[in-house]
C-alpha cells in the first residue's frame, strides 16, 4: 500500500515550466452539470480542459490520479493523490481530498468522484467549480472548510520550500503582491487560503520570468 509522505521538495524546473505553460492555456471551464446548489463542471469536463491546455501549450506534461488508504486515530479513510509528470522525467505528487470508504456504494462513488475533481482543481490551480449535490448543505459547507484548510497547509509548505530556494531580495516584491509589507517567512504560516494560493502563484511566475529555478 502506498504510504503518505511530505510535500515533495525535489527541484523540478522542467515540470514547473510545463505547468506554467499549461496554466496560461487553461480557459474557463463550462459548468455542464446541475446540482442542488447550482451548476458545476464535472470531473470529465475538467480533465478534458486540462488535456486541451496541455496540447495547446505543448507543455510536455501528463497526469494521473489514484487512491490510497490512510489510517487515522478515528478511522480508515481514502485519500486521493495526483501525479503530474513531465517528459524530462520530473514528476510531483500532490495530495488531495479524502473521503469515507464505508458509505454505501452509490454515495461512495459520488464521494470518490467529488474528491478526485477537487483534488485535480487543486493540483492545477483551477478555480473551484460550483457546489454539487454530494451531501446536504451543512455537511457540505463543513467539508469545504476542512478541505480548504488541508490544501492551505500543503500550499504553505510549498511556499516555504520555494522561498528558501530563492534570493531574499525578491521577498518584498512577492509579499507586496498579496498586500503584505513585511516579508517574513514565518508569517507564511498565518496566511489565509486565498492569500497562500496567490503568493504561490506569484512565486511560480517570478521563477519563470527570472529563470531563478533550482538546478536539476
Amino acid at each position: 500500500m502506498m504510504q503518505l509522505q511530505d510535500v515533495d521538495s525535489k527541484p523540478t524546473p522542467e515540470l514547473n515550466a510545463g505547468l506554467y505553460k499549461t496554466k496560461l492555456a487553461l480557459k474557463s471551464i463550462e459548468k455542464n452539470k446541475e446540482g442542488h446548489f447550482g451548476k458545476y463542471a464535472d470531473l470529465s469536463k475538467i480533465e478534458a480542459e486540462i488535456y486541451r491546455a496541455i496540447k495547446e501549450a505543448d507543455s510536455g506534461i501528463d497526469f494521473h490520479q489514484g487512491i490510497i488508504e490512510q489510517d487515522t486515530s478515528k478511522a480508515v479513510i481514502h485519500k486521493v493523490y495526483t501525479v503530474i509528470k513531465h517528459i524530462s522525467g520530473e514528476k510531483e505528487l500532490i495530495w488531495g481530498d479524502t473521503f469515507d470508504p464505508n458509505s454505501n456504494m452509490q454515495k461512495k462513488g459520488s464521494d470518490e468522484t467529488y474528491a478526485k475533481r477537487r483534488s485535480l482543481e487543486m493540483a492545477f490551480g483551477i478555480t473551484a467549480s460550483d457546489e454539487d449535490d454530494d451531501n446536504d448543505e451543512a455537511s457540505l459547507l463543513q467539508g469545504y472548510k476542512n478541505r480548504e484548510e488541508e490544501i492551505r497547509i500543503q500550499v504553505v509548505a510549498r511556499i516555504k520550500t520555494a522561498l528558501h530556494e530563492m534570493k531574499a531580495d525578491k521577498y518584498d516584491l512577492l509579499f507586496a503582491s498579496i498586500g503584505q509589507k513585511r516579508a517574513v517567512i514565518s508569517d507564511v504560516e498565518k496566511l489565509s487560503y486565498p492569500k497562500a494560493l496567490s503568493l504561490l502563484g506569484a512565486i511560480q511566475y517570478e521563477k519563470i520570468l527570472s529563470n531563478d529555478l533550482p538546478d536539476k
